[in-house]
């Protein structure tokens, strides 16, 4: 069934991302796991408000009672997570763009003849950039947001089975 799809069956025999997406594996790994915690901390972060608003109510002897819960929430991990999704993406495309000018090179003296190769090298230089922001804009919320998912079914289904098995189903249908 999936050999029938055109998308999978190139992605299947694909020599421009697909090995970078398995060299950098560990990365990728790493910034969507980072980017599951950063919305973790911020959901800890509006349960753990009341201590806070407790805390600096009674005028702490301490500002490390109430700075150390709000450092170690979302601004850290977030801040992580963009270095290291940011990291990732960069490393790829800069490899991305190394393949297409060596591509290119060989065949420089058929575009001169046709074309100026300053503006096609640019062109496809943005269509490159273009792929970065995809990366960073789309695909990356889009598996933190299925990392979510799946933490909250599994939460859900531990507490109450049925609760599980609704969420599974209303949350499937919403990311899908």
């Amino acid at each position: 069934m999936f050999n029938k799809v055109p998308l999978l069956r190139a992605l299947k025999h694909d020599q421009w991302v697909r090995p970078y997406l398995h060299h950098y594996r560990k990365t990728l790994a790493l910034a969507i796991t980072l980017g599951v915690v950063t919305f973790v901390c911020g959901a800890g972060l509006m349960f753990s408000a009341g201590y806070l608003i407790s805390k600096s109510a009674t005028r702490p002897e301490n500002i490390l009672l109430v700075y150390v819960p709000i450092v170690l929430t979302r601004p850290a991990f977030r801040y992580l997570e963009r270095i290291v999704s940011h990291n990732w993406v960069l490393k790829m495309t800069s490899r991305l763009r190394q393949k297409l000018y060596d591509t290119l090179e060989h065949d420089a003296t058929s575009f001169n003849s046709k074309y100026q190769l300053g503006d096609i090298l640019g062109l496809l230089s943005d269509d490159i950039h273009h792929i970065q922001n995809l990366y960073l804009r789309t695909i990356f919320p889009m598996m933190v947001s299925w990392g979510l998912y799946a933490i909250i079914v599994v939460a859900l289904g531990f507490l109450s089975p049925l609760m599980g098995l609704w969420m599974l189903v209303i949350f499937g249908l919403m990311i899908i």
